[in-house]
């Protein structure tokens, strides 16, 4: 792939889409093989690439009585490792969505740009 490149996987149910998508943004681990991504090796320094990887899921990972703010700071706390910084501001910024960090994610879907609810998904 190319910077800034994006793609997709097709196939059967079972074919291993999604264990592939958890295993690149590190949700799961894998017992062989390796992931690179522009020369990094994903599997053991995530945190160097997880600004360039956005997953969102078939269904929406939100749960409805957080607000956008509470979610993106709950996912990252599960994913960065315990010294890293999170700056909740720079991806709410970066996708359009300070305007809605105190909104519910369960309201997104009654906001005119429903596709906010998919920025939530790739920050997280």
């Amino acid at each position: 792939m190319e910077k800034n490149e994006k793609f997709g996987l097709l196939g059967f149910n079972g074919s291993g889409k999604t264990s592939t998508f958890k295993s690149i943004t590190n949700e799961e681990f894998t017992n062989e093989g390796e992931i690179n991504s522009f020369g990094v090796d994903v599997l053991n320094n995530f945190s160097v690439i997880r600004n360039d990887v956005g997953y969102c899921p078939q269904s929406n990972a939100l749960f409805d009585y957080l607000t956008v703010e509470e979610m993106i700071y709950y996912y990252k706390k599960l994913k960065l490792k315990k010294d890293e910084i999170i700056n909740i501001e720079e991806l709410l910024f970066r996708f359009g969505l300070t305007k809605f960090k105190k909104t519910y994610t369960k309201n997104l879907r009654y906001i005119f740009k429903a596709y906010y609810i998919e920025y939530v998904n790739i920050a997280v």
